[in-house]
């Protein structure tokens, strides 16, 4: 992971072995991914999913970059995605609120 100016953080990879998956290890790793972008008072989480992964990411809120075009490495399709850094939600009007502009 790595700050992208002073409003992302960037995730590089998330990778499992093999013999882990299913465990739950890639979503606790996205969770302290936004708990660091949180903490650092970013707005934004984003990085590149596997075109096979998209859904799983959506999962965590993470949607396709606009304006972002896909990349090719190692014929591999990666999707830009990104989501946004909640900061709070408000028990009684469940109105999310994220970081002011």
């Amino acid at each position: 992971m790595h700050w992208l100016g002073s409003d992302s953080l960037v995730i590089d990879e998330i990778v499992v072995d093999k013999n882990h998956h299913k465990k739950g290890y890639g979503s606790i790793l996205l969770r302290l991914a936004d708990t660091l972008a949180r903490q650092s008072d970013c707005r934004f989480v984003r990085l590149n999913a596997i075109e096979t992964r998209i859904e799983w990411y959506q999962g965590f809120g993470y949607e396709p970059s606009p304006g972002k075009r896909p990349l090719v490495l190692d014929s591999e399709k990666y999707i830009p995605m990104e989501r946004q850094v909640l900061y709070h939600i408000d028990p009684l009007t469940e109105e999310i609120n994220v970081l002011a502009s």
